[in-house]
């Protein structure tokens, strides 16, 4: 009976502090050396079912997690395909990331974005040691590169902006650009040739 009320209130309080300690069901080491072996058995092997339902658990919301981001992935790619005159937007981002401190020159950075699906984009070094990721998106007028998804939900000031009309996107569109603390250099934006 004590162990089984000890369980409990370790299964809480592991659950709240969602990590284990040195002892099984964390437990401290005076819970653990009053117990009798026995009991430590039993504990080590609760301990171990709850560490096996973890990593299952970690397993399954891994697999709901990719299996979302594939589904967003055929739904751009979708998007992309039906996407109205004026509602995407490709540009080639040239210039420098910052990363380990320091500005750094970077690879070419392509972007393909539809209007209502603002997408990551990787931002590499040239030699392809560091890359830092941003968020962009298209609204029919303004093509918005972040350095967080909060700051693009936002708008913040952080960001890089191209805004343009159709017309001025057709004939193509560059802009020095700076997104804060993150990259800097000029971004050339048009609508794609399907759409011109």
């Amino acid at each position: 009976m004590r162990i089984a009320k000890m369980v409990a209130t370790t299964t809480l309080a592991l659950a709240m502090a969602g990590c284990a300690g040195k002892y099984p069901l964390g437990m401290d080491e005076a819970e653990w050396l009053a117990l009798p072996a026995e009991e430590q058995l039993e504990a080590r092997k609760q301990q171990a079912a709850l560490d096996q339902a973890r990593a299952l658990q970690r397993t399954e919301e891994a697999r709901t997690r990719a299996d979302e981001k594939r589904r967003q992935a055929a739904s751009r790619v979708l998007a992309q395909a039906q996407a109205v005159p004026g509602s995407r937007i490709q540009c080639l981002l040239t210039g420098e990331v910052r990363a380990g401190g320091q500005w750094r020159q970077a690879s070419p950075v392509w972007m393909d974005v539809v209007v209502g699906w603002p997408e990551e984009v990787a931002m590499t070094s040239r030699d392809g040691r560091l890359t830092q990721l941003a968020y962009a998106g298209f609204d029919g007028v303004t093509m918005q590169v972040c350095p967080t998804e909060l700051d693009f939900e936002w708008r913040a000031d952080a960001c890089a902006e191209v805004t343009g009309t159709p017309q001025a996107y057709r004939s193509g569109l560059s802009r020095a650009v700076q997104v804060e603390g993150l990259w800097r250099g000029q971004a050339q934006c048009e609508l794609p040739l399907e759409h011109h």
